[in-house]
């Protein structure tokens, strides 16, 4: 099984032995995240949950992962350090460290606060987000489980796309048909097992945006699974509060559109809030920080 493991150079390889987890941050699907440091830099340790014998789909998943990573470079998506693979040791995989934590968690500030949360935070974490997704899809790769808990900010503001656990490159058909993601988060062509591709992650964006502006979980008083079905069966969508600005609202309609190719390309969206951060005062009055009591 092993034999498969990539090849790194020496950029990309790391041994057990040069990490140092310090302090746990969660748990995953059979994983979990520490802070710590390699080489005394300080990173993300992604680590796989020990077991005697990896089997062939947990294997393939944490490899999968690794050499998306390793490909990604750009401001936007989180930075790639390397990856222990060695057998007999922990298998990690090692990421920049982004000190401000979740997204989801500096919404969960406001929230506390009682505080509405910023149009021009949005605006700016909305275009931080656009700009590595259109780099994603640019390079032919689906995320697949886009929302608040799997993008990281910096105590810069600057936030990156994280988590590329189920991300998928798209193969020369051009669509994919595999259910994975969160169903609350998810496109009603993956729910229902029909072709899908990177418009999937554009549906699942607008339900970010919706999440970011409500603070609130969507369809939270439902069942997972019961919100899958009335996405795919009743047409649900989550509610638009009145307070949303026009053009998101406009935005959110089309996003969620169920006609995918009806919906808009990360580049169009892209153009859209890069014309309103100009607006509220560009990059410097956007910037992604946790609410102030």
């Amino acid at each position: 099984m092993f034999a498969r493991l990539p090849q790194y150079d020496a950029a990309h390889a790391v041994l057990w032995s040069e990490l140092k987890p310090e302090k746990w941050l969660a748990t995953g699907n059979q994983t979990e995240l520490w802070r710590g440091l390699h080489k005394d830099e300080v990173v993300a340790i992604k680590l796989m949950n020990y077991v005697p014998h990896m089997d062939d789909t947990r294997a393939h998943d944490f490899l999968h992962e690794i050499n998306i990573l390793r490909r990604l470079n750009h401001p936007n998506v989180l930075g790639f350090m390397g990856a222990c693979t060695r057998p007999g040791e922990r298998f990690a995989i090692v990421t920049e460290f982004m000190d401000g934590g979740s997204v989801h968690a500096l919404r969960t500030t406001y929230t506390e606060a009682g505080q509405p949360f910023p149009e021009a935070m949005l605006v700016g974490i909305a275009l931080d987000v656009v700009r590595g997704m259109e780099y994603l899809h640019q390079n032919n790769i689906i995320h697949r489980d886009l929302k608040a808990a799997n993008l990281l900010y910096n105590i810069n503001g600057l936030v990156k796309v994280a988590d590329f656990g189920v991300a998928r490159e798209v193969v020369s058909t051009g669509s994919m048909t595999a259910e994975t993601g969160t169903y609350r988060w998810m496109a009603p062509e993956v729910i229902a097992h029909k072709p899908y591709d990177a418009k999937a992650d554009v549906y699942s964006f607008g339900v970010l945006l919706w999440e970011l502006i409500t603070g609130e979980v969507p369809y939270a008083d439902v069942s997972p699974m019961q919100a899958a079905i009335g996405v795919v069966q009743r047409g649900m969508r989550p509610v638009i509060p009145g307070t949303c600005p026009a053009y998101i609202n406009e935005l959110l309609r089309e996003c969620w559109k169920t006609n995918s190719k009806a919906r808009p390309s990360m580049n169009g969206i892209s153009a859209l809030f890069e014309r309103r951060m100009a607006e509220l005062g560009g990059p410097a009055a956007c910037k992604a920080a946790p609410a102030v009591r």
